[in-house]
């Protein structure tokens, strides 16, 4: 599985927020931070906050912070609001393969997505930065 450049760079931002969930970040501190392009983090940002991964507040002393508890937020949750479902990909690049419409390696395949599932996307940040 191999995730796209914006769910990484989501992923490090939810990460790094979720260590001080309260606190206010502005865009331009996490940029900075963590070395992401300020254009594009801020679209990032956006889209996050659009599907309620993510509190944005307006004004002087806005910013973002987290709209869950570190432990109720699951890196699934952020994949999701950015639309990545490359989690769901054919091992073999074919495109979505299910019970219906098998790969040469779908039931080979199974057992480690569903290990990747459970060990991976339903994570809570709580549980990665313990």
């Amino acid at each position: 599985m191999t995730l796209n450049v914006t769910s990484q760079y989501a992923l490090k931002v939810v990460g790094f927020m979720s260590i001080k969930p309260n606190d206010l970040y502005s865009v331009k501190y996490l940029s900075e931070t963590l070395d992401i392009p300020y254009k594009y983090l801020s679209k990032i940002m956006t889209q996050l906050s659009k599907k309620g991964v993510i509190n944005s507040l307006q004004g002087r002393f806005g910013g973002f912070n987290l709209s869950k508890s570190a432990d109720k937020l699951k890196i699934k949750d952020v994949l999701d609001a950015l639309d990545d479902d490359s989690y769901k990909l054919c091992v073999l690049g074919t495109g979505l393969c299910n019970q219906n419409k098998k790969c040469q390696l779908h039931d080979t395949w199974k057992h480690p997505k569903d290990a990747i599932k459970t060990d991976f996307l339903e994570k809570t940040f709580f549980e990665i930065n313990r």
